[in-house]
């Protein structure tokens, strides 16, 4: 994979590495998630979406999304924006709609997983 294989993200909304940590922060920005694509780790070929109402009338979107590296995968959960959306879209990836009582628990933060291990994400 070549280091510059984000080069259209906008390599500019983040220079810096962002930690993520899911004992400190329920949800992430697309920094941290470019930050992990640019560390090694890959994205598996579909995310799931859920959406969640706020007050005031207003809805966010949460993409869950699973990194695999070696043998260790995470799920990150990443707030939406236009950012996240076109960076998924060059990507491929496929987003797939969840429904609130198939909520992604994304703890714990790291698995050991084997060939034998299932790695997908629950549609």
């Amino acid at each position: 994979m070549s280091a510059n294989m984000y080069h259209e993200t906008h390599e500019y909304y983040t220079q810096k590495p962002r930690h993520w940590d899911p004992q400190s922060e329920a949800f992430t920005g697309g920094d941290s998630l470019l930050t992990a694509l640019r560390s090694g780790w890959a994205l598996q070929n579909h995310v799931l979406e859920q959406k969640y109402a706020l007050s005031g009338g207003r809805a966010t979107t949460i993409y869950y999304v699973l990194l695999l590296r070696e043998n260790r995968r995470r799920i990150m959960p990443v707030v939406a924006n236009p950012f996240v959306e076109r960076l998924l879209m060059q990507l491929k990836i496929e987003v797939r709609q969840i429904a609130d009582e198939q909520a992604i628990d994304a703890v714990p933060f790291y698995n050991n997983v084997t060939q034998d291990t299932d790695t997908s994400i629950p549609a």
